[in-house]
């Protein structure tokens, strides 16, 4: 999901809109669990790219999800972030504005990510895509 955001974040209009909202240097962790795997993104001004976080960031937003089976549920496509949020199967540290914005991004690179059927069934409106799905894997496994 990190991978293909960064790629997104360069290649997809859509995804570049929304994180144009935050600010230089906005940086979001999801974390799988409370002591459990994590990701950390900063906002560059050429998109979003990962950064390696030793201890605890300094994060603008932070999503943590309550299990390691909740951040595997909605991170595989079996259910979706909408679902996850009425489940209260993760918690939000940051601005409401700002994850609204990365809902939508999420929204977007799961529409990428994921076969139309698995999609179909999570997402409201499949999006409109701007480059293939196998360009997006591509760039994303070698680090693009």
């Amino acid at each position: 999901m990190g991978r293909a955001f960064q790629v997104l974040s360069r290649r997809d209009k859509t995804v570049r809109g929304e994180i144009k909202s935050w600010e230089p240097g906005f940086v979001l962790c999801m974390k799988a669990s409370f002591n459990g795997p994590s990701v950390t993104l900063a906002r560059g001004d050429d998109g979003i790219r990962m950064i390696k976080s030793s201890g605890r960031p300094r994060a603008d937003m932070t999503v943590t999800f309550r299990s390691i089976d909740a951040a595997f549920l909605v991170l595989s496509g079996r259910i979706g972030v909408a679902q996850a949020y009425a489940q209260h199967r993760f918690l939000l540290s940051g601005s409401i504005f700002d994850c609204m914005t990365l809902v939508h991004c999420v929204d977007v690179i799961e529409g990428y990510l994921f076969p139309r059927f698995i999609a179909g069934k999570i997402l409201k409106r499949f999006p409109q895509k701007e480059c293939s799905t196998v360009f997006v894997y591509c760039q994303a496994l070698l680090g693009g």
